[in-house]
């Protein structure tokens, strides 16, 4: 049956012919898809829908990564298809038609990639005030899917170490399909505790003994390595070689302690910095000896005669001195031996401590070995027969020590007298001698 509108009656006319052989048109298909999503380096990096539009009454699709065969059947002509499978995508379609016939078609190789590329090595880390650092160091970055397109980026790309405290360094890299990686990185400058140091002020206050005999100034020198300043310094003096406890303020980087007690003497200091880093110090022990020792005696050898003199040569030796506190150093005496006459040679003996303090004791040494002269008689004659004689000695000696007294003899006893003359002898003198 043929149809036919007559536009001049307004109706349809009807005619009847042969049957005939039904010929449907061959079916299309047609597959789209959004291409805006694909970038510059043809590749996609999100999910992505592709459309299916066929002119039959049902298709076939399928989807690899390479062109396939539909295998998977729609019932109705047009739909769509989720790509979420990352690497190359081919979706392919077949429009099917009553007469059995169809058509394919295949999209091109759509590249999916989703996965953001990796960074690795990138790790917080602590460096020290003004170290030099690579922030490169170590680190690693790739995509084993579209790759990566450019190079990683470090902002900033280093990093000031004069002044402590947190620095924070992003890692950034892209791949090819637009995907971006983004890593932060905590680095810590950090700083030394702060330093002290003890010193004298006077280096020449303490000697080699380690002891000082004189009041001295100790100096303590503080040094704030953070850069951030100094929060708190505290100190204490302890006469004695243990520690105390810091608890009296110090004001500024330096300080001067007074050094007057005698014994031993140690200083202690605590210091916080605004980075919180606090350093406890004592100081070595300083020594303060004020107080002389106890002089040394003198040991004499020799032949003593009377009246505190001696009759041979002198031998001395320095007996050691004593000290309570810095202890003994050295006694020495300034005359060892004497061997010649003398009315009087001082000996000193001088005991000096370990600190340098010194006491003397002083001894005087008379010496006289030469015998004395027989003196001379005068006024008489060695026999007497009549009355009483006078008779005059002479004074005269060579011995240094001179005359001690003269001793005569009247026939068989003797009489000492000190004075030069005897007078009044008495009768019946036989014989007089003298002797000194």
């Amino acid at each position: 049956v043929m149809y036919r509108w007559q536009e001049d009656y307004k109706q349809y006319e009807f005619k009847y012919t042969e049957p005939c052989e039904i010929i449907e048109d061959k079916p299309e298909i047609v597959i789209t898809y959004n291409e805006n999503i694909i970038n510059s380096n043809n590749w996609i990096n999100q999910n992505f829908i592709v459309n299916i539009n066929g002119s039959g009454t049902s298709y076939k699709y399928c989807v690899s990564s390479e062109e396939c065969e539909p295998n998977v059947e729609e019932n109705k002509p047009n739909g769509t298809v989720g790509i979420e499978v990352e690497g190359p995508n081919v979706v392919c379609a077949v429009a099917v038609n009553n007469a059995g016939e169809s058509e394919k078609k295949c999209t091109e190789k759509l590249y999916l990639d989703k996965t953001q590329p990796s960074i690795e090595g990138i790790i917080d880390k602590i460096v020290n005030k003004d170290e030099i650092i690579d922030l490169s160091e170590g680190i690693t970055y790739g995509d084993a899917l579209s790759g990566i397109d450019g190079e990683l980026i470090i902002s900033p790309s280093s990093i000031d170490t004069s002044t402590v405290g947190l620095k924070q360094v992003k890692y950034s890299v892209k791949d090819k399909a637009g995907n971006t990686r983004e890593v932060t990185r905590n680095i810590t400058v950090d700083a030394d505790a702060p330093n002290i140091v003890y010193s004298l002020v006077d280096s020449s206050s303490v000697n080699s003994n380690g002891w000082s005999k004189n009041n001295f100034y100790v100096r303590a020198t503080i040094t704030d390595n953070s850069g951030t300043g100094i929060k708190s310094a505290k100190s204490c003096v302890i006469n004695g070689s243990g520690e105390c406890t810091p608890t009296a303020s110090i004001e500024g980087l330096t300080k001067d302690f007074y050094i007057s007690i005698e014994g031993n003497n140690r200083l202690c200091i605590e210091v916080t910095d605004n980075n919180n880093k606090t350093t406890t110090l004592c100081s070595d022990v300083y020594k303060l000896d004020k107080t002389a020792p106890i002089a040394g005696t003198a040991n004499i050898t020799g032949t003593a005669g009377s009246n505190g003199w001696y009759t041979s040569n002198v031998t001395i030796s320095a007996v050691n001195g004593s000290d309570a506190l810095s202890g003994h150093g050295s006694t020495t005496t300034n005359v060892s031996s004497i061997t010649s006459n003398t009315t009087g040679q001082v000996v000193t003996i001088t005991t000096t401590d370990l600190a340098g303090n010194s006491a003397s004791r002083s001894y005087t040494i008379k010496i006289d070995k030469n015998t004395p002269t027989t003196p001379a008689i005068t006024g008489g004659s060695t026999t007497w027969s009549s009355a009483a004689k006078t008779i005059s000695v002479s004074t005269a000696s060579t011995s240094p020590s001179g005359i001690a007294y003269y001793q005569y003899y009247i026939s068989t006893s003797s009489t000492t007298q000190t004075g030069g003359s005897w007078t009044n002898l008495g009768s019946g003198v036989t014989s007089v001698s003298i002797s000194t």
